[in-house]
Order: structure tokens, then sequence, then C-alpha cells
């Protein structure tokens, strides 16, 4: 899996601790996740893609991954 977390976040000019604070989680889960460490579940990265006004397929990409969505 991928994401467009780091870009989509620099774009609105905020930072990772930002972000963060922004969805009431720790720093390290944003960190983990931008480093493609651990893949949200449906729910959070719903929450993230709202957070950018994105969809979550905007956001988030499975294609070069051996994690698919169905």
């Amino acid at each position: 899996m991928s994401n467009r977390i780091v870009a989509l976040r620099e774009e609105k000019a905020l930072t990772q601790e930002a972000l963060a604070e922004k969805l009431g989680v720790k720093l390290r889960l944003i960190q983990v996740i931008e480093e493609n460490q651990h893949i949200p579940s449906a729910p959070f990265a719903m929450k993230i893609a709202r957070i950018f006004e994105k969809s979550v397929e905007e956001v988030f990409s499975f294609e070069d991954s051996k994690y698919k969505m169905y």
C-alpha cells in the first residue's frame, strides 16, 4: 500500500503533529502510516481522507501492494 499523506499534508501546510492532533491520535501513528508500515482501518482512512477533502482512493493506493481492497 502507498499513500499520498505527506504530499497532501504539505499542500495544507500541516505538520505531522498538527495532523495527529486533528485526528485525535498519537504522532507515532501518523509516522508509521506515512511510512507505509501500518494500514489504517477503513473508518480511520475515511477520517484521514475527510481532513484532506479527498476520497479514500485519492489518498491510499493498493495497486503496488500485496494488500488488495475488494
